[in-house]
């Protein structure tokens, strides 16, 4: 390289100035959110929107359902959810379309057991609400909500549920 710079170290400052600068956000790709599929079969079921897959070169993939939060294992219905999710899913072939990665490293994802969506599933039977808060945009999820409430089933059967997001913040304060 001309003036005596070799090229590693011109790279090196060109690279530094580049991130200086945020020029490399949109140049490098894996600064962006995931993207593509998890294929493979569901090896567990932690609750009812949590599962384990594992793909073709037999790696593990913690998965978490985007849109949705099901009742957790210390909860009403909790038990239910996540025998639902497994009734559908364990066993079966899963289709994973990563969303995301939440702040646990597992992958969020639209998931498809055996040609059922999921999570869409999980709702429509009243075994998770949508999670509002990270489901923007999901109008048929909404209304799929609206209906299995009006339906009373699963969760919707009782009065009273305590929202995922609640019970973990009441349990969180009382830690």
């Amino acid at each position: 390289m001309a003036m005596g710079i070799d090229t590693p170290v011109a790279i090196n400052m060109l690279l530094a100035a580049a991130l200086t600068a945020g020029a490399l956000a949109v140049a490098v790709p894996a600064l962006a959110k995931p993207e593509g599929e998890v294929i493979g079969k569901v090896v567990g079921v932690a609750d009812g929107d949590t599962l384990t897959i594992l793909d073709a070169v037999n790696k593990q993939h913690k998965v978490r359902l985007a849109y949705i939060d099901a009742p957790e294992k210390g909860q009403a219905s909790g038990n239910r959810a996540k025998q639902k999710l497994s009734d559908v899913c364990y066993g079966k072939s899963v289709v994973a379309t990563v969303i995301d990665t939440d702040r646990y490293n597992r992958i969020v994802a639209e998931v498809t057991c055996a040609g059922v969506a999921a999570n869409k599933m999980m709702v429509e039977t009243g075994m998770a609400w949508v999670y509002t808060k990270y489901a923007k945009g999901q109008g048929a999820l909404v209304a799929a909500e609206f209906t299995a409430k009006a339906a009373k089933l699963g969760l919707w059967s009782t009065p009273t549920q305590t929202p995922p997001w609640e019970f973990r913040l009441k349990a969180k304060q009382r830690n």
